[in-house]
């Protein structure tokens, strides 16, 4: 049994995830005609890298974002923030190189915090997976940083899964599997099914990347969804440049299977496309920032498109669609929510506590919460900074069959601090849960 973490919220039918929200100012010197950014000094040094690289976010120490380095050049893992954060002095990426992550076991999202300029004239890639084909073992595709998997696919006698995370896509009973959804939910035009959820909101705050697209079933294939696209925040004091030859990348994996038009075949859901947020005093060049769902297009299951935030005070970068959100840059750069920013939290699961930093694992024993099966589960939600007319519902997607979403009722408190309730039966296996709330 697994439950998610701290839960902030955005108004208007829109939900952000993660943490309590503290930002702070470093007491770093600041050149004129520079922005402000908070904890960004140097201390991770410079990121230059010559040849292609994946970058460990396991070694990541946890601890505060804006705290002492230990491990310089390994960033921080910080729980409350949900994210691996890097403070380096500049970054410089040449033609030809390309940045991969390897996910934290928190699945993060990645911060890179720079005191001076970032120039990319490689490739950062945070990819989603696609599906695992019909020859694989039923197991979801692994999500960039910050993104969630795509669902399990099965054979007949089995049962597939939805895609996981807050928008992931809804558990197919037909051929086709649905996309996960981020700024965009897309209809599967072959059955005029929906995909899952939209969330987040224009500004990314807080950071989270795409959800998955769910998995399909038939008599000789395992199909599972695409996972969603990872999340990136890159703030620099100066200058981010982009290359005609750069390229930044958190796309939504492919769903997996034949794809023929609205024929016989079986082919499951793509992942969402993740989040691109720069900050900068100036943001420049011709290169690439993609964030699109990934998908089939011939049977309609393809994800949903991610979020890109562009804040610059001089900013010239070819940048256009319902995804993009280009703004000035604040002379501070803010890089999480405000500290009374509505958040609400899976607090127990049949009188279980829930971690505080739940690691959403899929294998026994490394579950977050273990309850008895069958019979109906009682789950616990705390909300802070939350108008008590707002609606909390709960999505439960299992290890293997359909996905639920049930309704919490409210228990007691007020809009500082309240207590909502809601219940759902449990079968047996691997269950995931994730919060979310609403204005009405």
């Amino acid at each position: 049994m697994h439950s998610s973490r701290f839960f902030p919220l955005a108004r208007h039918r829109q939900m952000a995830v993660l943490m309590a929200l503290v930002s702070c100012l470093a007491g770093s010197q600041v050149a004129p005609g520079d922005i402000v950014v908070p904890g960004a000094n140097g201390s991770d040094g410079a990121f230059n890298p010559t040849s292609n690289i994946q970058v460990d976010l396991s070694l990541a120490p946890t601890g505060s974002w804006d705290g002492p380095n230990a491990n310089p050049g390994r960033g921080v893992y910080d729980p409350e923030k949900w994210a691996v954060v890097f403070r380096y002095t500049s970054v410089n990426i040449p033609s030809g190189v390309t940045v991969t992550f390897k996910n934290h076991p928190k699945n993060a999202p990645v911060v890179w915090l720079v005191s001076e300029s970032v120039t990319i004239n490689g490739a950062i890639v945070l990819n989603g997976a696609a599906g695992h084909a019909a020859e694989s073992p039923a197991r979801p595709a692994t999500p960039g940083p910050g993104g969630f998997r795509g669902g399990t696919g099965s054979r007949t006698q089995q049962s597939s899964s939805a895609g996981y995370g807050v928008g992931g896509g809804p558990w197919a009973s037909g051929l086709r599997g649905r996309g996960g959804a981020y700024a965009t939910s897309l209809i599967n035009t072959c059955e005029g099914a929906p995909g899952g959820a939209t969330y987040g909101n224009a500004q990314v705050l807080p950071l989270i990347g795409g959800s998955g697209g769910s998995g399909t079933r038939s008599s000789n294939n395992r199909q599972g969804g695409g996972a969603g696209g990872g999340a990136i925040l890159i703030a620099a004091a100066r200058q981010i440049t982009l290359g005609s030859a750069g390229q930044i990348r958190a796309i939504g994996g492919g769903g997996s299977g034949a794809g023929s038009i609205c024929g016989v075949d079986t082919s499951s859901g793509g992942g969402s496309g993740g989040a691109i947020r720069l900050i900068a005093e100036a943001i420049s060049g011709t290169g690439t920032l993609n964030a699109a769902g990934g998908g089939i297009s011939d049977t309609g299951s393809v994800g949903g498109s991610g979020r890109i935030r562009i804040e610059g005070n001089a900013v010239s970068l070819p940048v256009s669609g319902p995804m993009f959100s280009l703004v000035p840059a604040g002379a501070i750069a803010q890089l999480w929510p405000a500290g009374d920013a509505p958040t609400v939290r899976i607090a127990q699961i049949s009188g279980q506590p829930v971690p505080a930093d739940p690691g959403a694992e899929l294998t026994f024993p490394d579950q977050d919460v273990t309850v008895p099966s069958g019979g109906s589960a009682v789950i616990r939600l705390e909300c802070r900074n939350m108008p008590l007319n707002w609606i909390v519902r709960l999505r439960i997607v299992p290890l293997t069959g359909p996905d639920l979403t049930v309704t919490a009722v409210y228990v007691e408190g007020d809009a500082l601090a309240s207590v909502w309730q809601a219940q759902a039966s449990l079968g047996v296996g691997f269950h995931t849960m994730q919060a979310r709330a609403v204005s009405p």
